[in-house]
């Protein structure tokens, strides 16, 4: 669009564990983790996006300017697509799914799978999948997802888990496991439409 220029946008990761307790009220649950990763779509930084940085750091976010911000974005989504599917069809915290053995396997192996995606359409993730499941470990982080079902609002599984599976059968990628969870969300989903 002319209306939007590229050097204006700016993408983010917004790392804040939250919860909405009230319309209108929300409350941070994630003890210091309050923080945003920065970047600008072609990679690179400049003067306006590191006053944007400083800004939010003023403000009390810890910030980050990556220079590859899609992938930053895809490992994101990859976190909310996997532990978020689980704990909505379990009911478990991350916390418990991560002190899990069992669970957290499944978990490790829903994201290497979608990195494997990412990686077929150019996104190069390289952290380390267990470390970033091990930060949950005793930690009773609820993820929107397992919120949402808790509150009995709509599951936010279209721009997730199932649009990670569009992209693997579109890419011709086997991912089982993600394939498995996205069939048992469907159900979930279908069964809570049910009347009573």
């Amino acid at each position: 669009s002319d209306l939007i220029h590229a050097e204006t946008i700016v993408g983010a990761v917004v790392q804040s564990s939250n919860e909405m307790v009230a319309p209108g009220v929300v409350r941070h649950a994630g003890g210091s983790r309050h923080g945003m990763i920065l970047g600008r779509p072609a990679g690179g930084s400049d003067g306006m996006l590191d006053a944007f940085a400083a800004l939010l750091a003023s403000a009390g976010y810890t910030t980050r300017i990556s220079d590859d911000i899609r992938a930053e974005i895809w490992t994101k989504t990859l976190l909310a697509a996997s532990a978020g599917p689980v704990a909505a069809l379990t009911g478990a915290d991350l916390g418990r799914l991560t002190e899990d053995a069992e669970s957290f396997a499944l978990l490790t192996e829903l994201m290497q799978e979608g990195v494997a995606i990412g990686r077929a359409f150019g996104l190069v993730i390289d952290e380390d999948i267990e470390a970033r499941l091990d930060f949950f470990c005793g930690k009773a982080v609820r993820p929107s997802m397992l919120q949402d079902v808790e509150a009995g609002r709509a599951l936010e599984v279209e721009n997730g888990i199932f649009a990670i599976v569009r992209i693997a059968t579109t890419l011709g990628i086997d991912a089982p496991r993600t394939h498995a969870v996205a069939a048992l969300m469907r159900i979930k989903i279908a069964m809570a439409k049910k009347p009573a």
